[in-house]
Order: C-alpha cells, then structure tokens, then sequence
C-alpha cells in the first residue's frame, strides 16, 4: 500500500514520476498507478510529464503587487504588438529600441518571476556589420551576460545607418509561460471590448 498523503507531496508537489515513485518504495510504476486510480488522483497527460521533467522547479513564479500591475498591462500589451506568435513554445519580444526591450525584461523577471538565467537573446543585423561587438553592445545595454545569446543572424541587406544597433529578440522558452501569455492577451482584449466597444 502507498499512502494517498506521499503520492500527493511527491506527485503533484515535487512533481516526481510514477517509476521515481515506484523505484523509491521497491514497486513498479503500474503498482503506483493502481494506488493513484483507487484514491482518484489525476495523472498528468504525457506533455505535461515532459514538461515536469525539464522543469523539476518552476522556471518562473507570478506576482502580481499593485506596481506590478500597471507592469503587466503594458508587457501583455507589448507582447500582442510585438511578440512572436507563431509559436507553441516560446514568449519572446523582438524590437530595436533599448527602453521596450528594458521594459520586456522587467516584465519578464518582475511580473512573470522568470529567472534571470533562463532569458535567451538572438541578435538580427546587417550583413557588413560586427555581430560580435553588436552583442557586446547589447549585452552590456540589457545587463544580460553573453552566454546567454544565442547566434548572431545576418540580413543580405547593408546597414547604411550609424546609429543601427541591430534587432534584438528575448525569449523564454516555457510553454505554461506562453499559455499564461496568450490568456492575458485574451483578458485585455475582453476588458477592451467590454469598456469601449
């Protein structure tokens, strides 16, 4: 017998599979299957395991004080406007200016509760300019370290501009995250039509 108390803190809250389970009290997954069927305890669908799996700990938390609302107005808003959409994995932002992309990053780590590591920087410039100084630019700009950039991707077109920094993207990588996303847009829309439509 496994107690209904330990499949609850080790299934759901520390998000361990049935074969982690079963290896730990010497019984196979299906026997922990049986156990988690009689008490009616939900498993979680295959993409949701995988999900668990990469993610043992939470990559992000949201808060929500009321300086952190008017935040998450305008990152939703932004996101809508300038977010990559089609994609089932990824939140990201691509834009030039440094104050949006400062503000995406707060967004992201103050409202989201993202951690910082798990930001991910691609760089779109030119093909006659320096990619790898124009990182240095950008990684210095955002406070974002260079590890953290992804491959530099280069245009045909010829930058004639000076004070062309490049296009910049910060993305996470989460798919709850980009759920969480997508139901935000929804809300706003809503809140939108309902007051002034």
């Amino acid at each position: 017998m496994i107690p209904k108390e330990y499949l609850l803190q080790e299934y759901y809250k520390n998000k361990r599979s049935l074969a982690q389970i079963g290896q730990e009290v010497g019984l196979s997954p299906g026997t922990v299957a049986y156990w988690m069927n009689k008490y009616g305890l939900k498993r979680r669908s295959v993409g949701e395991g995988v999900y668990c799996r990469r993610n043992p700990h939470e990559p992000f938390h949201i808060t929500l004080s009321p300086k952190q609302e008017y935040l998450k107005t305008v990152g939703v808003a932004l996101y809508w406007c300038e977010g990559l959409q089609k994609t089932n994995t990824t939140v990201a932002l691509t834009n030039t200016n440094p104050t949006m992309l400062k503000l995406w990053k707060a967004f992201l780590l103050s409202v989201c509760g993202v951690k910082e590591e798990k930001l991910r920087v691609h760089l779109y410039v030119h093909r006659n300019q320096d990619g790898d100084a124009l990182k240095l630019y950008w990684s210095q700009t955002l406070q974002i370290p260079l590890e953290q950039f992804e491959a530099v991707s280069y245009t045909k077109k010829i930058c004639s501009k000076p004070n062309y920094w490049g296009t910049v993207r910060i993305a996470v990588h989460n798919v709850k995250l980009l759920q969480q996303m997508r139901q935000w847009v929804q809300e706003l829309i809503t809140a939108f039509e309902e007051g002034y439509a």
